[in-house]
């Protein structure tokens, strides 16, 4: 079964539920990571930017510094994991 969307947005949402959302513990790093490898190996990451994330995190209450990283890093590691499985994949 193909993951959806929405797969992602509860995945960010249970994020939310669990995390602190005005300094994040190197816990809620990693399962934020775990986010941004699920979008990109889904093809999610196109469907649902970072402006969508950033507005779900925003709704959920996290604090607009922390909004900001995590949006820089959804959009820029999933760059660079894209680049990465580029490369992989023609080696």
């Amino acid at each position: 079964m193909a993951a959806t969307v929405e797969d992602l947005r509860v995945r960010v949402e249970n994020l939310a539920r669990t995390a602190d959302r005005q300094a994040l513990h190197p816990i809620d790093w990693y399962r934020f990571y775990e986010i941004v490898i699920f979008a990109v190996q889904e093809g999610l990451d196109r469907q649902f930017d970072s402006a969508d994330l950033a507005g779900l995190l925003k709704e959920s209450g996290f604090s607009p510094d922390i909004v900001g990283r995590l949006t820089f890093m959804y959009s820029h590691g999933g760059d660079l994991l894209r680049q990465y499985l580029a490369v992989a994949e023609m080696a």
